[in-house]
């Protein structure tokens, strides 16, 4: 699974390796723009297929989750539950921030190579942030939602937990 997982993106990323990329001062917009002699059009559209069936895939995941959950009645609801649940929901929530940067992206590929619009401006500065919002969301994400670890974070803080009782071997 993990071979197919790394191997098949080559199948789609490879111009990006084999094509020379550099970065190259747009004077018209006061910006470094990074360049590449690749079709980033071709590329942000099989990445935006990419993007579309894993939204659609968390949608109907999320979909199916509220649903069982909210058959329960609050009193047997598992609280942990619920819990993981908001983790998967947020999670969707900054996958979509990133999916319309990616939007953004390709309309400016096709649009406005140069990028000189305001739009195309935008999506070319909120990259970065899309990419780490989506690798360091997931830990932020559960140290919010989970009550035993943000509960540690706040004694630790206090000064009240040992580093073995964070660790969990409470000695």
């Amino acid at each position: 699974m993990i071979g197919i997982l790394i191997i098949l993106p080559l199948g789609f990323t490879y111009p990006l390796i084999v094509d020379r990329a550099y970065v190259e001062y747009n004077s018209l917009s006061d910006t470094f723009v990074a360049r590449t002699n690749a079709e980033l059009s071709s590329l942000y559209s099989t990445l935006l297929v990419w993007m579309v069936v894993t939204m659609i895939l968390s949608v109907f995941v999320n979909t199916l989750c509220w649903y069982k959950i909210s058959k329960y009645s609050q009193a047997s609801r598992q609280q942990s539950d619920f819990r993981l649940f908001l983790v998967s929901f947020v999670t969707f929530l900054f996958q979509a921030m990133a999916f319309s940067i990616g939007i953004i992206n390709k309309v400016s590929a096709d649009v406005d190579p140069s990028k000189l619009l305001l739009l195309s401006r935008i999506g070319q500065v909120l990259s970065p942030f899309a990419n780490d919002l989506l690798t360091l969301t997931t830990p932020y994400v559960l140290i919010v939602f989970s009550k035993r670890v943000s509960n540690n974070d706040k004694k630790r803080r206090n000064g009240r937990i040992s580093l073995s009782s964070v660790m969990g071997s409470d000695s």
